[in-house]
């Protein structure tokens, strides 16, 4: 479907232009004649948007009007504020979605070919990828993918290389987070091997055999203090009888004594009742004198017993005690390797567990990177099979008929270039570009040549000498502007 008139009014450098479209449309003119205003005027119709700087100074309202072979008008007002589009069919009136249907009419103003022309040799092979539409089996991209990829929305009218390249991108990007997984796993389980002891260190002791030998100290203990305490109160029992049978003993001989000084002394009785007494006293007073001997003998000997005892009570005090505190440090000291022990198993747990994730995501980073490699290999046997003939992409350079492209003559470029931009054509077969005065004379002819017999409508801008004017091929006469 071909342009039959095109309108602008008060757009740019545009006070009012109109023309009427051929096959190519030369629009020419100096610096600042409102050539380049032409050509965004036109690719602002159909690419949508809002784009104030568009309107020209001091306009309230600027307008593009373009009219379609089979009546439809595509009319896009620019204001300050927003940028209407209206578009109508014939019979039918306005269309609601207006921008729906230029889109699916035109794309994108279709490929400019002086892009694949004047882009840079170590760009080309990528831009031509891009702009190639070329078709990707489903089957193929979920072979070369491996694995379920989820790649979001892709926009309207995208072409297989753009699914591959989501499809690479999400693979990338999947692989990127395996990897920053597998390194931080990697550093926890480094961090968590230097907590761990020394390989060969002397294992936990057995705390079940050490406190029973600390209980059975201890009994040894407790069976020594008791059998000193029932020796401390026999010896004192002892002694207390031993006491009370001195004292009766001496009361017994006291009496005795007594009784036959009595007995000698009855008939003297009164005589000698000063002596009797006397003696009586001196009995008494030695019978006390020979008890308080015979009690401090007694006191001293239980001293001694429980001076003794206390020496035996205090050594195996010492002892036994001593034991007990050794065993109650092994037994600290033992508890303490249990707990290190304990932490130390856990965290060879964690450690083997952080190695094991740490596996894992590397094997599946390794599968990523497979999953890469065949996604390049798939995107690489895509392009080695463009379908223009004799044109190629290989090891990221463009080839044509076998050659660099960079050393084909201008024909046959230009014939490649046209070539591609006619597999991007829309319906609407319009294609603006801009820079042809880059072109000798010859080169040029080439290019007017090429696009006569294209099968397309170009609108191309090339700078000259005078004011703005409009040529066109492909339709009777000419206009200027």
């Amino acid at each position: 479907m071909k342009v039959t008139k095109i309108e602008i009014e008060q757009v740019m450098g545009i006070e009012r232009l109109a023309f009427t479209p051929g096959t190519l449309t030369l629009v020419e003119g100096r610096n600042g004649s409102g050539k380049t205003s032409t050509l965004e005027a036109v690719r602002s119709a159909l690419r949508g948007g809002h784009d104030p700087s568009l309107l020209r100074a001091g306009a309230e309202r600027g307008s593009v009007r373009l009219v379609l072979e089979d009546g439809t008008e595509i009319v896009k007002t620019i204001g300050k504020d927003a940028s209407p589009l209206k578009v109508s069919l014939p019979g039918a009136g306005r269309v609601s979605k207006g921008q729906a249907l230029v889109d699916s009419l035109v794309d994108s103003l279709g490929v400019d070919p002086m892009a694949l022309l004047n882009c840079p040799a170590s760009k080309r092979a990528e831009y031509l990828a891009d702009v190639m539409a070329l078709d990707v089996p489903e089957a193929a991209l979920r072979e070369a993918a491996g694995r379920p990829v989820a790649v979001g929305k892709l926009p309207a009218g995208a072409s297989g290389l753009d699914r591959l390249e989501a499809v690479r991108k999400a693979l990338y990007d999947e692989r990127t987070g395996v990897n920053r997984t597998a390194k931080d796993k990697r550093t926890t389980a480094a961090q968590l091997r230097e907590t761990l002891p020394p390989d060969g260190a002397t294992a936990a002791a057995d705390l079940v055999e050490l406190r029973a030998n600390r209980a059975e100290l201890a009994e040894q203990l407790s069976a020594a203090e008791k059998d000193a305490a029932a020796k401390r109160k026999a010896a004192e029992m002892a002694a207390g009888a031993a006491r009370e049978q001195a004292v009766e003993a001496i009361k017994a001989n006291a009496q005795a004594e007594l009784d036959t000084i009595r007995e000698d002394a009855a008939e003297r009785i009164r005589t000698i009742e000063r002596e009797r007494d006397s003696a009586l006293e001196r009995v008494k007073e030695r019978a006390r004198e020979q008890a308080e001997e015979r009690a401090t003998e007694e006191r001293a000997a239980c001293a001694i017993a429980e001076r003794e005892e206390r020496d035996v009570l205090e050594s195996v005090r010492a002892m036994l005690g001593g034991a007990v505190a050794e065993q109650d440090t092994i037994i600290a000291l033992a508890e303490a390797a249990e707990k290190e022990h304990a932490r130390a198993e856990k965290t060879r747990e964690i450690l083997a567990a952080a190695e094991r994730d740490a596996d894992k995501a590397e094997d599946e980073s390794r599968s990523l990177t497979e999953a890469l490699e065949r996604i390049d290999a798939l995107k690489a046997s895509l392009l080695e099979k463009l379908p223009i003939k004799g044109l190629e992409i290989r090891d990221g350079a463009v080839f044509v008929d076998g050659l660099p492209f960079e050393r084909v003559n201008s024909a046959r470029q230009i014939e490649v270039a046209f070539q591609v931009a006619k597999l991007r054509a829309g319906k609407v077969g319009l294609i603006v570009a801009d820079g042809l005065e880059r072109f000798d004379e010859e080169t040029y002819r080439t290019f007017e040549a090429a696009a006569a017999s294209a099968g397309l409508q170009f609108v191309v801008g090339r700078v000259g000498s005078g004011e703005l004017s409009v040529r066109t091929m492909g339709t009777e006469g000419e206009r200027a502007a």
